[in-house]
């Protein structure tokens, strides 16, 4: 799910359930739409089923990551520049008060201090952010301890710029090829990359009218399909016109995945 006023993040999707979306954080500095509520889910049509919180430990949740194995949220915030862990309580419910939170990250260590886009890469146990304003990739893999945020970490990453992207919003893992898809705010293509960084193709999306491409991932389609790809365009930033509410959520057929 996403939120209501610029739709964020797109997180992903839980089986049967519908698609995770994260607020973003502006919402907060909003009077008219800020309730307390900065974690929602929403059904892949975009009817809304729960509107939760964070705010105990961030109240700029940027993105979020499911691991799905190990029942965990990895949450990411660009003002303190961490990767949270989170692991629902008794109820079994991801944003209510009983949940156990952990940092993970300290992205600022490894250069990150733009934290936004965040994915997690079962086949590798691994977490990708994307930092919107130096444009990079950052791969992050556990190291001999099993633990994330540790010195043995295993860290690569590769900047976008040089394939004509401003910023570097979401990331994605696509799941045959594991290429890499990246959404820019200002750049009207989703760049796929291969695993290491190297340009596969640009995506052009001008046709579709999205003014600014926030978040991205994969769900099963509204049509029954098994897979389809969903953006998000968060629309004009809540800077220039914190009244407009016009954050959309795109569904894409997309192919060699």
């Amino acid at each position: 799910m996403k939120h209501m006023k610029r739709l964020g993040r797109l997180v992903l999707c839980v089986p049967l359930v519908g698609l995770l979306l994260n607020p973003p954080p502006a919402q907060a500095a909003i009077p008219a739409l800020w309730r307390g509520k900065n974690f929602f889910v929403a059904r892949r049509k975009g009817a809304l089923v729960a509107a939760r919180t964070f705010k105990r430990f961030t109240v700029e949740p940027e993105d979020v990551a499911l691991d799905n194995r190990h029942r965990a949220l990895y949450v990411t915030d660009d003002d303190l520049d961490r990767v949270f862990r989170e692991k629902p309580g008794k109820d079994g419910l991801f944003g209510t008060r009983d949940d156990a939170v952990v940092t993970v990250l300290r992205t600022h260590r490894f250069g990150s201090f733009d934290p936004e886009g965040l994915t997690y890469f079962p086949p590798k146990s691994m977490l990708i952010v994307s930092d919107s304003t130096n444009g990079r990739i950052y791969k992050i893999g556990r190291g001999k301890d099993g633990r994330f945020g540790t010195r043995d970490d295993l860290i690569r990453n590769f900047g976008t710029h040089r394939y004509g992207f401003t910023t570097a919003e979401d990331v994605l893992v696509t799941p045959r090829t594991h290429h890499l898809l990246i959404v820019s705010s200002r750049q009207r293509f989703i760049l796929e990359t291969t695993w290491g960084g190297a340009l596969v193709r640009k995506i052009d999306l001008t046709g579709l009218g999205i003014k600014a491409a926030s978040g991205i991932t994969f769900a099963p389609g509204t049509d029954g399909s098994r897979r389809r790809l969903y953006l998000t365009d968060s629309g004009v930033d809540n800077a220039v016109n914190p009244a407009e509410n016009d954050g959309r959520l795109f569904e894409l057929k997309f192919v060699n995945s």
